[in-house]
């Protein structure tokens, strides 16, 4: 590896040799100094901090307060110290206790410093506009990093001495990284290129074993860097410890390869090395956000370094992502319109990591919902979907594959259900561990989806599924529906503990309902789960809401209609929905009925010169009002409650309770008590006979639909075996709130009368 040079040029490319352990190690030796250097000095900056806080601790009390009374020996001030001379240290002893110190300047001669003001005269970095940076670096491959105060170091009066370290080591980090990058430069890659291509750098891995195997590698390499670390943790540097990485590279060399030969992807396990160590840094902050936005603009114009720009751009989304600070940045998506972009690269750095922040906290966010409402617009939506439909691209926007991942990533976690996390609203106060415990058993307080967000979610999923039928017809936008589609209805299935609010519940009817229209304009049918999902949310909403399905059948019809279909397929689809097998989905069928009956009358509205389109509308609507009075006319039964099938060695107890049988035993008589039964009255039961105990009890008088006995009592999660294959039964949803978690809480009393009421008829075989 050659020499860290001080000049802004990259160093030459080291001449072809086999990749050895000992290589490797001498490669990856020089920056392991750096980083020590780095992580050393950043302890000693939070130590000194560390020692000014608690140096600045509570006030002492002055001498006004005690001037009348005389002061105790054990808290008077010692009189010595107080006449002794303040001690000066070696830059002080000649100079004047008043004159303020200055620390000597670092002359450069490679690079032009600024001063900080009101700092001492400290050396830090200059601050260079974004623009004026990458046009440098495109030349010579050299810049100067933006200072924003991000991450910055701010300077104190026990921190300046530590100033003169910092700036000598930050003045190497781009040569030693760029060293050491090139050193370990893949020799197929050129070293120039033409244009500023930012989308090359976040390359799509190859799918298959050589992707697995090159995924192993960069796991491999991250664990021995955190193995490093972790021994390293309680000593300074290297000095006489064990060298984990320099093992583990001599144990590769020789389980795959030969001490003379070596093997070549020892090149790839050292790179992905130092590039973690240098990602580390940035994550601890010992390495402060303006360096590493440098190091991104160097680096991205030299394609023999810019494989490490992506990882410094996650180290930096996953700083700001877990830092308590409420202002931190990349929180924006780009939103740009017509020819308007970035004025420099920085900014598109800045957005591409934005993208990144976003696709991270709708995905690890314990309370996803929220960052949906805050950060998502509709505007984004509108123009992710135009990008990836339409699949047009220019620098100043978002790789097509990027969209549909983000767009999934929105639909999904706005309908994530909360989650108990006392610690993200802890983090950055100061609590004791017994209120901590207190706060841990406290209901989450979550965000639930307004109606605005429920509006923008739906009108840019019908822009998806109106797109995808248009003239950009894709199969990809049919497979991102579906995927949504699988995905909502896990987490309706899944959400057993009713977490889903009104808002979410709608919106998943909605995704379910462009779902089967996709299906059925493509010539599919949809399966059978979707169906019963269907099902289970429109009686969900039905059940719980405080308003009912209704309103969601305007913005079915709105779905149809806005179709991209002529008549023949308008009336191809509206026949389909009508002659789906339904079963017993009767909450579907009418709702799906309703829809096309609407849909068919607006379509004939909006083209009244169609006359056989009129005709044809009037038939659908006729046939679903001739179906609705068909249903009001069918014989209504009662609903039949059956009581638990109790074991038959208890059967006789539960007919002759004890009760009964010791009067009979006092009367002598060995006849039952006669037990009446209304269901029973036209069967001409014997009076000397008493109840069955499995006989069913009609206490519910409410009428039903359909000419079949309808048991109400019965489980609706049962296990149901057919030739080996499992199904499982929602239970539908009874007394849900749709606001917080907190108001779950007296869901108890209401759930306690209704198992009140269903064993009442129990209760009454046991008098």
């Amino acid at each position: 590896m050659p020499r860290v040079d001080a000049s802004e040029t990259l160093p030459a490319r080291p001449v072809p040799a086999p990749w050895t352990a000992s290589r490797c190690n001498r490669t990856i030796r020089q920056l392991a100094s750096f980083v020590n250097r780095l992580e050393k000095w950043h302890r000693a900056y939070l130590a000194a901090q560390e020692e000014a806080d608690s140096d600045n601790g509570p006030p002492r009390v002055s001498d006004e307060e005690g001037a009348g009374e005389p002061q105790i020996d054990w808290l008077a001030a010692n009189v010595a110290e107080k006449k002794q001379k303040s001690k000066r240290t070696y830059l002080q002893r000649s100079r004047r206790p008043g004159q303020p110190i200055s620390v000597p300047k670092l002359s450069t001669t490679t690079r032009t410093t600024a001063k900080t003001p009101k700092k001492r005269s400290v050396p830090l970095i200059p601050d260079k506009c974004g623009s004026e940076s990458f046009s440098a670096g495109k030349k010579n491959g050299a810049g100067s990093p933006r200072r924003n105060g991000g991450w910055s170091h701010k300077w104190t009066s026990c921190t300046v001495h530590l100033a003169l370290e910092y700036e000598r080591i930050i003045l190497t980090a781009t040569s030693t990284i760029s060293t050491f990058l090139v050193a370990t430069s893949d020799p197929k890659r050129t070293t120039e290129r033409a244009e500023f291509e930012i989308e090359d750098i976040y390359e799509r891995p190859e799918r298959g074993a050589r992707s697995l195997f090159d995924t192993c590698l960069h796991k491999l390499s991250k664990n021995m860097v955190e193995q490093q670390k972790q021994c390293d943790a309680g000593n300074d540097d290297f000095d006489g410890q064990f060298d984990t990485i320099g093992s583990q590279l001599q144990e590769l060399e020789d389980y795959f390869g030969d001490p003379k030969v070596g093997w070549p992807f020892l090149r790839n396990v050292t790179r992905d090395c130092g590039i973690h160590m240098v990602a580390n840094l940035i994550e601890t902050g010992a390495l402060p956000e303006a360096v590493a936005l440098d190091l991104v603009l160097r680096f991205c114009s030299c394609p023999l370094l810019s494989d490490i720009v992506p990882a410094i751009s996650r180290a930096l989304v996953d700083l700001q992502l877990h830092s308590p600070n409420p202002d931190a940045g990349y929180h924006e998506l780009p939103s740009y319109t017509g020819g308007s972009g970035p004025s420099s690269p920085l900014e598109l750095v800045k957005e591409r990591m934005s993208v990144e922040w976003t696709l991270l906290a709708l995905r690890g966010r314990q309370d996803s919902v929220e960052v949906v409402s805050r950060f998502i617009r509709y505007a984004h939506l509108m123009q992710l979907t135009r990008i990836w439909i339409c699949k047009t691209y220019d620098v100043y926007q978002l790789p097509w594959d990027y969209c549909s991942e983000i767009l999934e990533a929105v639909y999904i976690a706005a309908l994530a259900p909360s989650q108990t996390d006392p610690y993200p609203s802890i983090r950055g106060a100061k609590i004791l561990p017994s209120v901590l415990e207190k706060r841990a058993t406290e209901p989450a307080r979550h965000h639930t989806m307004s109606e605005q967000v429920w509006n923008r979610l739906r009108m840019a999923f019908t822009l998806l599924l109106l797109l995808n039928h248009g003239q950009y017809v894709t199969k990809a936008a049919g497979g991102l529906i579906e995927r949504i589609s699988k995905k909502a209805q896990i987490l309706h299935e899944l959400d057993q503990d009713f977490a889903l609010s009104e808002y979410q519940l709608y919106f998943v009817a909605h995704i379910f309902f462009c779902n089967v229209s996709q299906l059925l304009i493509t010539g599919r049918h949809p399966p059978k789960d979707l169906l019963d999902s269907f099902e289970s949310v429109l009686n969900t909403i039905e059940s719980c809401a405080s308003e009912s399905w209704w309103p969601l059948v305007g913005d079915f019809v709105m779905v149809i209609i806005t179709q991209n279909l002529d008549s023949e397929k308008f009336q191809e689809m509206v026949q389909q929905l009508l002659s789906l097998d339904w079963g017993n989905r009767e909450t579907l069928e009418l709702v799906l009925g309703m829809v096309c009956a609407d849909a068919a009358m607006e379509y004939a509205g909006e083209h009244h010169d169609d006359t056989a389109m009129l005709k044809w509308a009037t038939e659908v609507h006729k046939k679903f009002q001739e179906k609705m009075e068909k249903k009001a006319t069918e014989p209504r039964t009662p609903a039949m409650r059956i009581a638990y099938c109790w074991d038959e060695a208890i059967e006789e107890w539960i007919a002759k309770p004890p009760g009964t049988l010791a009067a009979i035993e006092e009367k002598g008589a060995d006849a039952a008590v006669v037990a009446k039964d209304p269901c029973n009255e036209d069967q001409n039961a014997a009076a000397g006979d008493y109840r069955k105990a499995l006989r069913p009890v009609v206490n519910d008088k409410k009428p039903v639909w359909g000419n079949r006995p309808k048991r109400k009592s019965a489980p609706c999660d049962l296990e149901i075996h057919k030739g080996g294959d499992f199904e499982y039964k929602k239970r539908p949803r009874r007394h849900v709130s749709f606001g917080n978690v907190v108001q779950l809480q007296g869901h108890g009393s209401r759930i306690q009368e209704a198992f009140d009421q269903d064993s009442e008829d129990e209760l009454s075989l046991l008098v």
